[in-house]
């Protein structure tokens, strides 16, 4: 069953403001960083930069693949594969005892 927003979870507004608040303090400390003379975290803000990046492809990743409906059929797919094989795995365990 797929889980969609709202149910048992936060709205889809509050997720908005969340991501939306999320953004702006990972702007602003760019900006931040841009503006002053000073290089000397210049590593510690590419990491947090490049994380934040990385998140956000993530999150646009899970959103496709909530929405579409051929992702959701793989998904599916996978797990009832995935639970045959623990199946499998765990009679196998059984018979060299």
């Amino acid at each position: 069953m797929v889980k969609r927003w709202g149910e048992n979870g936060p709205t889809f507004k509050k997720k908005n403001h969340y991501c939306l608040t999320t953004i702006l303090l990972f702007w602003i400390v760019f900006e931040f960083w841009n503006f002053s003379k000073s290089r000397t975290y210049e590593n510690e803000v590419n990491w947090i930069i490049n994380g934040s990046l990385a998140f956000f492809g993530a999150r646009m990743i899970q959103l496709v693949c909530q929405v579409n409906p051929m992702f959701q059929e793989l998904v599916n797919y996978l797990k009832s594969k995935s639970s045959k094989t623990d199946v499998i795995e765990n009679e196998s365990s059984e018979e060299n005892k």
